[in-house]
């Protein structure tokens, strides 16, 4: 009900936000300038919204090709090695499990590599614990490297977001027109619940970089939602879905502020 096909045949449950559907919000010229898709997102047969990554593919993925494959999401693959994976293979029945295990696999991974890298096979092998010691000591050792702030600061900002928003800047210094800092640093502010005002204009710019790319504007959402302009992130939410498609979570934020702004009204009309 209220569904339609896609072009490749699959069901979609849900109706996509038009653009011709969203009136901009008053006095935001920045909302104006968005260029809305003329099609939905591509999708998976099962369904999944396909949105490519839209940072630059990382210098530690293409200086390491015996390491890394970088894939068509713009993320890399570890290449494990014949010997790597014998010793993989001769854990079974060792006894290890869960976080043990994960450990014991990430340093067989990363055995014979820099600290970067290493961290970097532990975090997809799923040792976050020992990868946060590993990219320790990869930011010690070269404090001013892009790629080791990057993943310093994603590993970190729970516990340390001060010293993760620390790091974004320190990214920002280095190169100051790349998304991916920009973005990173936008996001974690608005994540930080502090004063979203200051990420405003960063998210704006990291649209500006990739206009073709609705994860800024979602962040966006975000933002106003905490400054409480519930109209306002609605419209950005709305935005968001143009670009990403329904599914994700901008279709629970979506709901929640119809819901709420009909609340409001209904409200304001008893008073």
């Amino acid at each position: 009900e209220g569904g339609h096909f896609h072009a490749d045949g699959t069901w979609h449950a849900e109706p996509h936000t038009q653009p011709s559907q969203i009136d901009p919000p008053e006095d935001d010229p920045f909302f104006a300038s968005i260029i809305f898709p003329d099609t939905p997102p591509p999708r998976t047969p099962g369904g999944h919204t396909v949105v490519p990554s839209p940072f630059k593919v990382l210098d530690v993925y293409q200086n390491n090709p015996r390491v890394f494959k970088v894939n068509k999401h713009g993320d890399a693959d570890v290449i494990y090695s014949p010997e790597k994976l014998r010793k993989i293979n001769s854990l079974q029945g060792s006894g290890l499990t869960g976080d043990a295990y994960d450990k014991k696999v990430a340093e067989i991974m990363g055995e014979g590599l820099e600290p970067l890298q290493a961290a970097i096979v532990a975090m997809k092998e799923g040792g976050s614990e020992y990868a946060k010691t590993l990219l320790d000591q990869a930011y010690t050792e070269n404090p001013d490297d892009f790629d080791t702030l990057y993943f310093w600061a994603l590993m970190h900002k729970r516990e340390h977001p001060k010293e993760a928003e620390a790091a974004y800047r320190r990214m920002l210094e280095l190169r100051p027109e790349s998304l991916r800092a920009i973005y990173g640093l936008g996001n974690l502010i608005v994540e930080q619940d502090t004063d979203p005002r200051e990420a405003i204009p960063y998210l704006e710019k990291a649209y500006r970089l990739n206009p073709s790319w609705g994860g800024a504007l979602f962040v966006l959402g975000e933002a106003y939602l905490e400054l409480h302009q519930f109209e306002k992130s609605l419209k950005y939410f709305q935005a968001a879905e143009v670009f990403m498609g329904t599914g994700g979570a901008s279709v629970l934020y979506i709901s929640t502020l119809k819901r709420k702004l009909s609340e409001m009204q209904t409200q304001g009309e008893k008073q």
